[in-house]
C-alpha cells in the first residue's frame, strides 16, 4: 500500500508539475512549538489557536529559523517577492475551513514545501467553491541579496482545485493526498 501511495505521489507531482518528491513526508504542525531539521538548520514553527467565542476561531502559524545564534522571522512570498505574510492563518467556520496548509519535508532535510490552500466564502462559508492551492518552496539567501532574510518561502505555482468543496481540507485530502488536517490545533479548538 505505501508503495502504491509513492507511486501515486510522484505520478501527482508529475502531473503537477511540482518538485514534490514521493518520499518526502507530511509534517504535522501541532499547537505550540514544533522543532524541524532543514538545510542543516533548526527551525521552530509554531502554531497558536485565537479564540474568537463564536465558529469562526482559528490558527495562526509562525515560522522561524536559528541564524548564528538569532531567531529570524521566515516569511511567505508570492511570486514576484513584492508582497509578504509573516504568519499563515487556518480556519474558517463551524462546518468548513477556507483555509489551512500542509508542510512536506524531504527524509534528509535538503528540502521543504509548503502547500496552502483557500478557498472564497461565498454567500455563506458551506457554499461548495473551488479551492486556490499554492505551492511554496523554502529558500535559502545565500547570497544575502537585499530584500529577503535568510530564510524564506517563495511561491513557485498556482493550482486550482478540479472540484468544489466546503471545506479546503478535503481537498487536499481527496485531489492531492495529503491527509485530513494539518496538525492538532489544540484542546479548544474545533477538530475541523
Amino acid at each position: 500500500m505505501k508503495a502504491m501511495l509513492q507511486r501515486l505521489s510522484l505520478l501527482l507531482a508529475l502531473v503537477l508539475g511540482t518538485a514534490w518528491g514521493a518520499n518526502d513526508q507530511l509534517v504535522p504542525i501541532n499547537n505550540g512549538m514544533n522543532t524541524l531539521k532543514i538545510f542543516g538548520t533548526n527551525f521552530k514553527v509554531f502554531r497558536a489557536w485565537r479564540e474568537n467565542y463564536n465558529a469562526h476561531g482559528f490558527d495562526v502559524v509562525t515560522f522561524y529559523s536559528s541564524n548564528n545564534d538569532t531567531w529570524g522571522l521566515v516569511p511567505i512570498f508570492d511570486e514576484s517577492r513584492t508582497h509578504e505574510k509573516l504568519e499563515l492563518t487556518a480556519g474558517g467556520g463551524a462546518d468548513c475551513r477556507l483555509h489551512d496548509f500542509r508542510m512536506l519535508v524531504s527524509p534528509d532535510g535538503s528540502h521543504a514545501q509548503l502547500l496552502v490552500a483557500s478557498r472564497d466564502p461565498g454567500n455563506s462559508y458551506v457554499d461548495l467553491k473551488t479551492v486556490h492551492f499554492v505551492y511554496y518552496e523554502l529558500e535559502k539567501n545565500e547570497e544575502a541579496l537585499p530584500g529577503a532574510p535568510l530564510f524564506f518561502f517563495e511561491a513557485v505555482k498556482r493550482v486550482e482545485s478540479r472540484g468544489a468543496y466546503c471545506d479546503v481540507n478535503d481537498a487536499m485530502n481527496d485531489e492531492l493526498h495529503l491527509g485530513a488536517q494539518s496538525g492538532f490545533c489544540g484542546k479548544d479548538c474545533p477538530e475541523r
